[in-house]
This record gives structure tokens, C-alpha cells and sequence, in this order.
């Protein structure tokens, strides 16, 4: 239900990395969240970093490809340039101490702030003498882009939210983010997507407490909840870019660890593409076991991801990667009823549970996933309460109709 409190009227500029564009997981989020975007806006205008030519108009919104084609130009030289010209740029060096830099570090800082010099010109021009105050600058990331919009934003008055993630809030994991203080300082409004990510932030940031929220992403109701298998087969499926960071080869390790183990037959499928396909491909190809069954199904869109959840049967769904923010693919999966297994990384603590699957240690052993994977499917009942507590879960965290709804009531008060 609506409250009757939200209404139409603000103009929403929505900052992208590639949405409506590319393969990239933006669009299961956004698809989803954008509907709701509406309740609150006149008008939505879609404003990526990166463009496909192959696709220029949408339905639900506008898109404007203007910021894409000012940040086209790479050159390393100009960029410096820019980073020289930026306050930010001697503001965060002074800061930090000279003790603190590295070539790596510093090489982020140039970059860092020569792109929000570059998006600052580009929103000066774009916005000139707009005084409604009924605008509202959303970056869907917390980045340079976020800082390029500050000071417009502040000259007119202008509301700027941003949301927050995963490797765009845990510093000491990527080692450094740059300004991340002055893009607290200068924003409205800053949207954790999981609450590890929000008391990691108001620790860091007390002063800024007050702007600091937690806000769940979201998922619609299943159209046909997923069943788990009927025969003496037990059936994973797994979601993901194929880079390092999400360690897919566990997953393999894992699964075989298993049949040696306990004998049974595994069919593993998995969505997704990346730089990492071929050595995937290879290293399940290389397992002899006739009990190991596979397929890659490369990308998908999310729809087909969906589709294969209400006309396929699934027992459990598995991630091991290393960081994440809150993956949408584990709360897809409980929606539709299927138990998870995770790593205690981020914020899968915070949808993984002994209720609902397994959470694995951050660095889990092949035994680990693999006894993790037989207390799934080590008795009917357990498996079917696993099912019925995964539904559970999503609707009291992760409905999309409460999440949304709660997000936009915030951000347009």
C-alpha cells in the first residue's frame, strides 16, 4: 500500500554506472526499484557513466547521455590535469599525511578527483539557474560521480542522496577510497544497503550520524516458489560474475568434496559471465567424477534467472565470494524458497542464517562447503523447514513493495 503522504512532484536525476545499459548487475537492482522511484517523481531522468549506443529510449524514463559523453575522454595526462585544478585534490593529500601515500593511492586521488572536476563542469552547465527546489540528485553508488554533484548541489540548494554498498564503504578492504569524508560532509543523505555497512559508517563518520540510514534493497514476490528435487539428486545453483573475487573454484572444490563424501549425485548450474569463464570451464571439465554434472549458463538477464527458479527444481543456492555488500542474487533465491549457503563476509550474515542455510567461515574449506551442503539436504523435513523459513525471511527483510516504499518515503521528506 501507498502512503497517502507520497505524492509526484519532484524531478529525479538518477546517476548510473551503466543502467539502463549493459549486462551489469545494476539492472536487477534498479529494475525493480525504479517503479517506486515514480511514486515520488514527475519525472525520472537516467543519467549513466557509461553508454550503448544500441539502445536510446525507455518507456518508464528519460535518459540523458550527455555525462557519458563528457567522461569518454581517458587520457591519462588530462585527467591529472583536471585532478590539479580540484580543491579536493590538495584538501584530501594535506589531510591524509604524507606518510600515508603510495603510487597506488595516490593513482586513485588523481583519478578520483579529475573525474569529479570533470563532473562538476558538466552538472555546472547542465543545471544553470535552476531554482525548484523539488529536485533531487540520486547516485546509485557512492563515488567520484557523488562528488563531482556536491558543490552544484549546494550552490542550488538541491538535494543529493547517495547509496552505499560494498566496496564503496569498507576502506581497509580496498585499501582507500578517496574523499570519502568530504562526500559525507557535503551529501543530504547517504542509503547503506546493509546495516554492517551502516554501523561501519556512523563508527567512522559520528558527526555525520544523522544523515546515515540503513535501507535494505528489495525483491518481488515469487510468481511460483521453487521446489527442490524429488529423486536422489541434489541440484545447486550459483550466480555470478566470474572474476576472482567471487571464488567460483571453491564452489567446484566444494561440490566434489561432497560426492567423494557422501556419495551422491550433484548437478551444479551457474548464471553468469566473465574474464574467468574459460579457467571455470576448464577446471569443472577436469573433474572425472561421472557423479558431477554441470552447466555454465554464461549471461542471463535476470528475468531468465527467475524463469529457471519456477520451472526447474533447485535444492540450495551457494556463494563464495570473498566481499559483498548485500547480493540481491541470495535474496532472489530465498524468495522463491530455495535455502542458501554464504560466506560471513559483508552483509550475507544479515540473509544467511542456520534458518534459512549455512553461513561458512569467510575462508571456507572444501569439507566446510561440503558438510555445509549435506546439512541442507540431510533430511526432508530439514530441507522443506529451510524452504519455508527462506520465504520468511524475505518477506520480513527483503519484500520490495516495504523496502522501496520505506526508501522513498525517507529520502523525499
Amino acid at each position: 500500500m501507498v502512503p497517502n503522504s507520497i505524492k509526484p512532484e519532484y524531478t529525479i536525476y538518477l546517476f548510473t554506472e551503466e543502467f539502463p545499459f549493459g549486462i551489469n548487475s545494476e539492472k536487477a537492482f534498479l529494475a525493480n526499484e525504479i517503479k517506486y522511484l515514480s511514486l515520488i517523481s514527475k519525472r525520472i531522468i537516467v543519467v549513466p557513466r557509461l553508454i550503448n549506443k544500441d539502445q536510446t529510449s525507455f518507456d518508464e524514463f528519460e535518459i540523458d547521455i550527455s555525462l557519458a559523453n563528457s567522461l569518454k575522454n581517458r587520457n591519462k595526462l588530462l585527467l591529472s590535469f583536471y585532478s590539479i585544478l580540484s580543491f579536493y585534490f590538495y584538501k584530501e593529500f594535506i589531510s591524509k599525511g604524507f606518510k600515508f601515500w603510495n603510487i597506488n593511492r595516490f593513482k586513485k586521488l588523481v583519478y578520483f578527483t579529475g573525474r569529479a572536476y570533470q563532473v562538476n563542469s558538466w552538472i555546472k552547465n547542465y543545471l544553470q539557474n535552476e531554482n525548484d527546489r523539488k529536485i533531487i540528485l540520486y547516485t546509485y553508488w557512492t563515488n567520484e560521480i557523488t562528488l563531482g554533484l556536491i558543490k552544484r548541489s549546494k550552490q542550488l540548494n538541491i538535494k543529493l542522496i547517495t547509496r552505499a554498498h560494498g566496496h564503496d564503504i569498507y576502506e581497509e578492504y580496498y585499501d582507500y577510497l578517496p574523499c570519502y569524508q568530504e562526500i559525507v560532509s557535503g551529501i543530504s543523505k547517504l542509503y547503506t544497503v546493509s546495516n554492517k555497512g551502516y554501523i561501519y559508517l556512523t563508527k567512522k563518520y559520528p558527526g555525520h550520524i544523522n544523515k546515515i540510514f540503513l535501507s535494505y534493497l528489495g525483491v518481488k514476490k515469487a510468481k511460483k516458489y521453487c521446489s527442490g528435487s524429488h529423486d536422489n539428486i541434489v541440484r545447486l545453483v550459483s550466480c555470478s560474475y566470474m572474476i576472482p573475487l567471487k571464488r567460483i573454484n571453491l564452489i567446484i572444490n566444494g561440490i566434489t568434496e561432497f560426492i567423494k563424501t557422501y556419495n551422491k549425485e550433484v548437478v551444479w548450474t551457474h548464471f553468469g559471465d566473465g574474464e574467468l569463464y574459460d579457467e571455470i570451464n576448464n577446471q569443472a571439465d577436469q573433474v572425472t567424477d561421472l557423479r558431477f554434472k554441470y552447466t555454465l549458463k554464461g549471461f542471463v538477464t535476470n528475468n531468465e534467472v527467475l524463469r529457471y527458479y519456477q520451472e526447474n527444481q533447485v535444492d540450495l543456492f551457494i556463494t563464495t565470494s570473498e566481499s559483498e555488500g548485500v547480493p540481491v542474487s541470495l535474496i532472489e533465491a530465498q524468495a522463491y524458497g530455495i535455502p542458501v549457503i554464504g560466506t560471513n563476509i559483508g552483509g550475507i550474515p544479515e540473509i544467511v542464517n542456520y534458518d534459512v542455510g549455512v553461513l561458512l567461515s569467510p575462508n571456507p574449506t572444501n569439507i566446510e562447503i561440503a558438510e555445509a551442503i549435506y546439512n541442507i539436504i540431510s533430511s526432508k523435513k530439514k530441507h522443506n523447514d529451510l524452504r519455508i523459513n527462506s520465504i520468511a525471511n524475505w518477506k520480513n527483510k527483503f519484500d520490495e513493495s516495504v523496502n522501496f516504499i520505506n526508501f522513498v518515503s525517507n529520502f523525499s521528506n
